[in-house]
């Protein structure tokens, strides 16, 4: 994995959808953290406001410190499972020429059970 990048990996964990990560040694945080429709429509949106690397992201519970961003209003999200999705999350990193975010994305098949 790129030292600026975080990956992750999907999981159906006791009925919940787990998105388990991993960090490049230069990753400070997550700045945002999208799940999209194959079209790019986004269906969840979390904002990741502190310096942490949480473990995992579960879908549709916000993490400590975060902040839901879509759908308003901290609605649930729609059901994924059984779908197609597109994954994005943008990282912060510090690097010795100075700190930056980086973008990464990939398309993932959610289990359906």
């Amino acid at each position: 994995m790129p030292s600026t990048q975080a990956g992750y990996v999907t999981k159906l964990r006791n009925g919940q959808i787990e998105f388990d990560l991993v960090y490049g040694r230069e990753t400070t945080g997550i700045v945002r953290f999208i799940i999209s429709d194959p079209d790019g429509t986004p269906v969840w949106e979390l904002s990741g406001g502190s310096q942490n690397k949480p473990p995992k992201v579960v879908y549709g519970q916000v993490p400590v410190g975060w902040t839901q961003v879509f759908p308003a209003g901290n609605v649930a999200p729609p059901e994924i499972r059984g779908r197609r999705v597109k994954v994005r999350i943008d990282t912060r990193y510090q690097i010795p020429f100075g700190p930056g975010v980086e973008v990464n994305e990939g398309d993932v098949n959610i289990p359906q059970e």
